[in-house]
């Protein structure tokens, strides 16, 4: 019998159930492991690009996965900072670095997040991105075991009206039953 390549997968709950398919559907053995320290020897690791670089070893980042084949967390890479609504000194500094099409796309995929009832132990992944005069939102919900996923699309200005239409709709489509 041929080798099947063995890939290691230490990835977080929302995105593991639909890499896992992904591999699977590709004739690849698929182990998932929470840490990397106990990881058995593989072919291959699937790692969070973001906890390679933090450890600064992006050169043994060999291929990014595109969007179409894994999204990310709700909010993934957004930076919120916080402060006293009253004051206008730290407001008017923090000002500069306010991103609008980012607090669109972190609302609109928090909302979705929140439409399913969802933190970040759940295998629900969303990713939003502006279009010319809208907010284009893909969300996902995955098994555990990555055995059955649920991709929804939408488009819409307002970002929490967005998100929580998207929640309904992948609830209508069997969301809950997935989560179950």
């Amino acid at each position: 019998m041929p080798h099947s390549p063995t890939i290691v997968i230490t990835r977080a709950a929302h995105q593991t159930g639909e890499l896992k398919t992904l591999l699977e559907a590709a004739g690849f053995r698929t182990l998932l492991y929470p840490a990397i320290a106990i990881q058995p020897p593989a072919d291959a690791r699937a790692l969070a690009a973001a906890g390679v670089t933090r450890l600064g070893l992006e050169d043994a980042i060999t291929q990014y996965l595109p969007l179409d084949a894994m999204l990310p967390a709700s909010a993934q890479g957004v930076l919120g900072v916080q402060c006293r609504a009253d004051d206008q000194r730290t407001l008017s500094l923090l000002a500069a670095v306010e991103d609008p099409d980012a607090r669109a796309s972190a609302r609109a995929e928090r909302a979705f997040l929140a439409g399913l009832g969802g933190g970040c132990s759940i295998p629900v992944a969303a990713y939003a991105h502006p279009g010319e005069n809208s907010l284009h939102l893909t969300g996902l919900v995955a098994s555990p075991d990555g055995r059955r996923t649920l991709r929804v699309e939408a488009t819409g200005d307002d970002p929490l009206a967005l998100g929580r239409a998207l929640a309904e709709d992948a609830l209508a489509q069997g969301a809950a039953d997935i989560l179950d």
